[in-house]
């Protein structure tokens, strides 16, 4: 049995990606989706041009989930994101003032999940970028 894991399953999807360069997230990943091809691909820059991918029309922010992770809020006092995992899918919920507001859920990834509370989050203006 093979576990292994895509690196296209552990970064944020190709489409919320474009979506968080269009609302004004810095494009400063680990990897990027290389928009030069069809379906997008990651790729995994070296050390020497990481600094110039940012600039590049054709490359978008393949935001980890680590990376997500620290532009969620959490533990502040009026506003938290939860993230769990149901049986088959990816949860994450707002709570404002420690009552739910917001809930998105059903992701395939939990890359995915936190993307789509990012987007939320900036959309109602309670994260700017």
């Amino acid at each position: 049995m093979n576990n292994t894991m895509k690196l296209e399953q552990q970064v944020v999807s190709l489409e919320l990606a474009k979506q968080l360069k269009e609302l004004g997230v810095k494009q400063d990943s680990l990897f990027y989706w290389d928009t030069d091809y069809e379906n997008g691909r990651v790729i995994f820059p070296n050390y020497e041009v990481r600094e110039l991918m940012p600039k590049l029309n054709n490359r978008v922010s393949a935001f980890t989930v680590a990376e997500l992770g620290e532009m969620l809020p959490n533990q502040s006092m009026d506003l938290t994101v939860k993230l769990y995992k149901g049986d088959d899918a990816y949860w994450a919920e707002c709570h404002k003032w420690g009552k739910k507001n917001h809930l998105i859920g059903g992701e395939e990834t939990e890359a995915d999940a936190r993307a789509k509370m990012l987007i939320w989050l900036i959309g109602e203006g309670y994260i700017t970028q």
